[in-house]
C-alpha cells in the first residue's frame, strides 16, 4: 500500500463509495455529533445539571434536533458546492478532447452523494487528534497558557485541516480519476470553502441553535 493511501486513506475505500442513503444518513448524525460535541460539554452544567426529569428530556430533544440540524447543514453546504464545481470543470474540459484526457482519463463514478460520504469518512481519522486538542484546551487554565502550549495547539490544529481538506480532496480526485493537478486545485478549493463553511456552521449554533437549546433549559 502506497504512503499516501495510508496517510488519506485508500483509493479502494473510496471507489467503491455507493449512492445508498442510509448509510448518508447515519453519516450525517456522525457529523452532526463532531460539530456540537464541544458545545454541549461547554454548557454541560447549564443544560443538564439539576434539571427535572421532563426538563431534562426536553434538553435531550432538543439537542438531538439540534444535532440532525447542525449535521445535514453541514454536510449539504459543503458537499454540494464542492460536486457543482467538480462537474463544471468536468464540463468544460469534455469540451476538448485532449484537455480531457489530460485531466479527466475517463468519467469517473461521482455524484453528490459520494462527495457527501468522502466529507464524512474524512472527519473519522482526525477525530483523535481533535479529541486530544480539545482536551488539553479545556483541561488547561487561562493562566496556564504558555506561548509554547499556544503553539502546540495551533500546530495540531494546521495538521487537522492540512489532513482533514487533504482527504477530502484525494477521495473526490478519486471518484473523477483526475490526475494530480487537479487534485492540487481542488485540495486549495476545498479548503478555502471548508473554512468559510465551518465559520457559518459555527455561526448557526452559536447564535441560533444554542440559545434554542439553552431557552429549553430555562436559561
Amino acid at each position: 500500500m502506497k504512503l499516501i493511501d495510508v496517510l488519506l486513506l485508500p483509493k479502494k475505500l473510496f471507489a467503491n463509495l455507493s449512492d445508498k442513503k442510509w448509510t448518508l444518513y447515519l453519516g450525517i448524525f456522525f457529523v452532526g455529533a463532531v460539530d456540537i460535541y464541544v458545545y454541549i460539554y461547554e454548557n454541560y452544567k447549564v443544560l443538564f445539571l439539576d434539571k427535572s426529569t421532563a426538563g431534562l428530556i426536553s434538553v435531550l430533544a432538543a439537542a438531538l434536533i439540534m444535532l440532525v440540524v447542525v449535521g445535514v447543514l453541514d454536510v449539504f453546504l459543503f458537499s454540494y458546492p464542492i460536486y457543482d464545481f467538480c462537474e463544471f470543470l468536468k464540463k468544460k474540459f469534455s469540451k476538448d478532447d485532449s484537455e480531457r484526457d489530460g485531466i479527466f482519463p475517463d468519467s469517473g463514478n461521482a455524484s453528490v452523494i459520494k462527495v457527501m460520504k468522502v466529507y464524512i469518512i474524512a472527519h473519522i481519522p482526525i477525530l483523535p487528534l481533535g479529541l486530544f486538542s480539545n482536551y488539553i484546551y479545556f483541561k488547561i487554565s487561562p493562566e496556564e497558557l504558555t506561548p509554547m502550549i499556544i503553539m502546540f495547539l495551533i500546530i495540531i490544529y494546521g495538521i487537522i485541516q492540512i489532513w482533514f481538506n487533504g482527504i477530502i480532496a484525494y477521495g473526490v480526485s478519486t471518484m473523477y480519476n483526475a490526475r494530480f493537478d487537479f487534485s492540487i486545485v481542488l485540495f486549495l478549493t476545498i479548503f478555502v470553502w471548508s473554512y468559510l463553511e465551518g465559520i457559518a456552521i459555527e455561526y448557526i449554533i452559536n447564535n441560533w441553535l444554542l440559545k434554542l437549546i439553552l431557552q429549553f433549559s430555562g436559561v
